[in-house]
């Protein structure tokens, strides 16, 4: 099921009472804290002129599938993983890149993120050797990227926790592409229907953007049937085609369907698999996944299936309780970013979702980077 920002006016409070807090703002799945101390793109880049060098202060330093191998880590300060594991999936969209450069039209404060987020992925991208001692000081640069966030009033709420407690990456992620005024460049276009079950109220269509999927095994929470779930791939498809319930709180009916079709999906989509509503499920990952499209008729309420979209993963935030961290996909492989310790290739079992025998996640994903693979 995926949880919709707009649907506020299509369902009752109690469904976002259900969700929590958390999930009804988008932020995440999981409390968190950090307990201790790829491929290429055919996405429009900024291009550094050949009849100049490169210029440290404006220039993006092109994502290189090939460099992933020599991505410096980034040090842990307090409880600062969430926040290093949000840059990391930053530097892996090439997409992003052209916002980035430097804007006339910034405030102080968006200029300033702006500026240290591009300064740190130079320095991420280019395998830690941009020339300049201060373009090689992995510290100064991720305090430069706490202190912009903490003067943008869309991003100091992703400070609030850094020396205790923790935070989200999807926060961070999240609130610097909204920062950037990119949020909804990397969500799908979609339609929801919100059919009331037991009364006679027609369907309601509500256009959207959307990108969290919630994963629950309770039937009257959003669950999809995952006796037909082995792996990402297969939630990724059942939640785009089957409908999901939730509690209404009417008394005279009980559930609300809510079915959700994407119409357009972007060349990259970030998505958040949010396991907040218990209880959840471990998943297998998939590097290669499909997103249906269709075409929605609202007057006839009919749905029509376009096509499947194939993308493929880039990028993805993994937690574990008390601590997240980044895995990349370089030219050669997949390669784990955990704080200080440098880019290490692991194999893709290491993005698999994991379980205690009692049912509890140890191991889980966050946030997923896909790119289209048709385009």
């Amino acid at each position: 099921m995926l949880y919709i920002t707009g649907l506020r006016s299509t369902l009752p409070s109690t469904f976002f009472q259900t969700l929590g807090v958390a999930a009804a703002l988008g932020l995440g799945a999981l409390a968190s804290g950090c307990g201790g101390g790829g491929g290429s793109s055919t996405a429009a880049v900024v291009p550094v002129p050949a009849s100049r060098p490169f210029d440290l202060a404006k220039d993006v330093h092109p994502f290189d599938p090939a460099l992933v191998k020599q991505w410096p880590g980034l040090p842990n300060v307090g409880t600062s993983c969430y926040v290093n594991t949000g840059i990391k999936l930053l530097a892996a969209m090439p997409e992003l890149d052209p916002f980035l450069v430097v804007n006339p039209a910034d405030d102080a404060a968006t200029a300033e993120v702006r500026t240290s987020l591009r300064r740190i992925i130079n320095f991420i991208r280019s395998g830690g050797v941009l020339v300049g001692a201060p373009e090689r000081d992995a510290m100064g640069l991720l305090q430069a990227v706490f202190q912009a966030f903490g003067n943008h009033r869309d991003l100091r709420s992703s400070m609030v926790n850094l020396r205790g407690g923790g935070g989200f990456v999807t926060t961070v992620v999240n609130h610097s592409l909204k920062a950037l005024n990119v949020r909804n460049r990397f969500t799908l276009r979609v339609e929801v229907k919100n059919t009331p079950v037991n009364h006679p109220q027609p369907p309601s269509y509500l256009a959207d953007h959307s990108n969290v999927l919630i994963v629950s095994t309770d039937p009257l929470n959003g669950a999809v049937d995952f006796t037909q779930v082995h792996n990402t791939a297969d939630f990724i498809r059942l939640a785009f085609t089957d409908p999901c319930t939730f509690p209404s709180g009417q008394a005279t009916y009980t559930h609300h369907r809510v079915q959700t079709f994407p119409i357009l999906v972007p060349n990259q989509v970030v998505m958040e698999f949010n396991h907040q509503l218990g209880p959840t499920r471990a998943l297998p990952f998939s590097e290669q996944v499909v997103v249906p499209t269709y075409a929605v008729d609202r007057a006839r309420m009919t749905e029509t299936r376009q096509g499947d979209v194939p993308m493929r993963a880039l990028a993805a935030a993994v937690y574990q309780p008390g601590h997240f961290w980044a895995v990349i996909r370089g030219e050669d492989g997949w390669y784990e970013n955990n704080d200080a310790t440098p880019a290490t290739r692991v194999p893709l079992t290491h993005l698999d979702g994991l379980a205690n025998p009692d049912g509890d996640l140890t191991r889980n994903l966050e946030l997923v980077l896909y790119q289209r693979s048709d385009s």
